[in-house]
């Protein structure tokens, strides 16, 4: 499956229970269809987006900027750090200055229960959430056929 890129920067997030998305509330930043009862995404002990067991989901904000919708985590934005000389790959860190346009996320709505996808902004690389073992998972990105879709829950 293909994300086109957007035409515009302008689109409407919706939370888990049908509402607007909101600049500035709290929202659970969650799997959408976690495969075990206990998988949530987490920026604990790293400052880099992961998955993990039996924590609770990290709490973001949204902030609208120039028609651009940005994440927010513990009052630092959410960006794509670049992928290093070695052979590392491009994750969700945090940054405190807003993100340059190779670093932001485009957030890819999806048509079913208000959920999304988070892309690079300028390229077709999907996030994906990968289990390596079993409470701790990477989130990085890549051309894979289906991302792992989130969703926003108020708090």
């Amino acid at each position: 499956m293909t994300h086109d890129m957007p035409t515009t920067s302008h689109f409407q997030l919706f939370d888990d229970q049908t509402k607007a998305v909101e600049s500035g509330k709290e929202y659970f930043l969650k799997l959408a269809n976690p495969s075990l009862k206990n998988d949530a995404l987490s920026f604990e002990y790293f400052p880099i987006l992961h998955g993990t067991a039996e924590r609770e989901p990290p709490i973001v904000t949204l902030e609208f900027i120039d028609g651009i919708t940005y994440l927010k985590y513990d009052n630092e934005f959410l960006y794509i750090t670049t992928a290093n000389d070695n052979g590392g790959f491009r994750e969700v860190g945090l940054k405190g200055d807003i993100p340059k346009k190779h670093e932001r996320l485009r957030l890819v709505t999806s048509e079913e229960d208000n959920t999304f996808l988070i892309s690079v902004w300028d390229q077709n690389l999907v996030g994906y959430l990968e289990w390596i073992k079993c409470a701790y998972a990477a989130f990085w990105f890549g051309q894979f056929e289906v991302g792992t879709k989130l969703i926003l829950s108020p708090v």
